[in-house]
């Protein structure tokens, strides 16, 4: 890569998946900052070139730099950002009164905000109204990312000449970025698989089977896909990677956090031992309130995540949620509405 390519990347969130973004955009030869909340995480990372307690054993390109202070990405020529939808708007607001530059944004982020209900798009919006942005989303556990396992992902934005940018900050041999205008639904697919994944790993926790499983996962999507359609998005998107592959990998695997969250919670543990004893945010507890709020204001039914929120915040029994979502009337599989 010539000098005149190179570029300054700014990474808003050290956890497990700015780091492994980072070090896959620093090894296609650009500049990159990143920005970490704990002192001890800026430390390891400029001192060991490891995120010790987010991205363990994985050595990171030495080019990267660590800063504990936010000021310190004003400057740089696109912003990734990488922090949990619980602190996105914190972290957006806080960066805002530096930023000088009508600079350019990759939301890595998946959820929804808890108080406004809105996507971590619509979230971006609001402060960063006049910038350039894209969606980045899809099934990246960020370990297999770092540890150069093949991967890909969609990147949804409205401006394709960004997106020919970012494809190429991103995209190597083992990280496929595939294009999509559709915004809301990318955003839509990455919060809504993480309820979906908590039912599954409840069924798993419950020994229901493999075939009880693959229904929740097949009719979480078919929730995905009517929550899509009525937000504004493509129903198309929800069967691409930001959709059922990622609905796929984070049902499938117990490396998922909200798997294994629903997994314990089928096991018989309380959500409080659960949450209590987390080092990092299990996404789908945080969005299921919003989602089931704004399928009420869309007035579309979504049994399954309803199921999964009745569980987590209303105190509902696991055995009477299953009895009451295998008792519903029995309808055509194929109706989005």
């Amino acid at each position: 890569m010539s000098t005149k390519e190179k570029k300054g990347i700014g990474i808003l969130g050290a956890g497990a998946w700015g780091t492994a973004l980072a070090n896959l955009i620093s090894e296609n030869g650009h500049e990159v900052l990143i920005w970490a909340y704990e002192s001890e995480v800026v430390e390891t990372i400029n001192n060991q070139n490891e995120n010790v307690h987010f991205l363990s054993g994985i050595k990171l390109n030495p080019g990267i730099k660590a800063t504990k202070e936010i000021k310190d990405l004003k400057d740089k020529e696109i912003i990734f950002v990488t922090t949990p939808s619980k602190f996105l708007r914190e972290c957006l607001v806080n960066l805002k009164k530096y930023q000088k530059k009508n600079i350019p944004f990759v939301i890595c982020t998946k959820g929804i905000e808890e108080k406004s209900n809105l996507f971590v798009n619509e979230v971006f919006e609001e402060i960063f109204s006049d910038n350039s942005f894209a969606l980045l989303s899809g099934p990246t556990f960020a370990i297999e990312v770092a540890n150069k396992s093949p991967s890909a992902a969609t990147i949804a934005t409205l401006d394709k000449k960004f997106w020919d940018i970012v494809s190429k900050i991103i995209g190597s041999n083992y990280f496929r970025p595939y294009f999509s205008e559709d915004i809301m639904g990318v955003a839509i697919g990455g919060s809504l698989k993480n309820v979906i994944a908590i039912a599954s790993g409840i069924a798993e926790g419950r020994n229901l089977g493999e075939n009880a499983q693959a229904a929740l996962i097949t009719r979480g999507l078919a929730e995905m896909i009517r929550f899509c359609n009525a937000k504004g998005g493509n129903p198309t998107t929800m069967m691409g990677l930001a959709g059922l592959g990622d609905l796929t990998l984070t049902c499938l695997s117990k490396k998922s956090r909200n798997t294994s969250l629903g997994i314990k919670l089928g096991e018989g543990q309380t959500i409080e031992m659960i949450i209590s004893s987390q080092k990092t945010v299990s996404e789908g507890y945080f969005s299921a309130p919003s989602i089931i709020h704004l399928a009420k204001k869309m007035k579309i039914e979504m049994p399954i995540c309803q199921g999964v929120n009745n569980i987590l915040n209303n105190q509902a029994n696991i055995d009477a949620v299953i009895i009451d979502l295998l008792s519903r009337p029995f309808k055509s599989e194929f109706n989005i509405n």
